[in-house]
């Protein structure tokens, strides 16, 4: 039994948020959230509130599930829409400023 939790439109890189992924693949819900917990990125406190969102969704469909009996089976930072922005330069020229935006999405398994 798996379940999946998604945050859409984040205003975080995908390079940035793809940090943090390799650290917490195939760990326990519980070890998952301690490594997160300890990392100082943005990225790992937005996956770790989608962690226990998504092990939340498996609790409703198997409410005797611990911690230690659910792990990460796929953390996914993909590319979002970007927002375009002008900033004036000199001689009447703009440079055009893009901020990124992401879409993650986790999947947790019962072992």
């Amino acid at each position: 039994m798996e379940a999946k939790a998604k945050m859409r439109f984040i205003k975080l890189g995908q390079k940035k948020g793809r940090l943090p992924i390799r650290l917490v693949k195939n760990k326990t819900v519980e070890e998952a959230l301690i490594i997160l917990k300890n990392l100082p990125n943005k990225s790992a406190k937005l996956i770790g509130k989608l962690i226990k969102s998504a092990y939340n969704n498996l609790l409703t469909s198997e409410p005797a599930l611990k911690e230690d009996e659910v792990i990460v089976k796929s953390v996914v930072v993909d590319r979002g829409p970007m927002y375009k922005r002008l900033l004036p330069r000199s001689r009447g020229r703009a440079d055009v400023i893009t901020k990124r935006l992401s879409h993650i999405t986790v999947i947790v398994e019962k072992k």
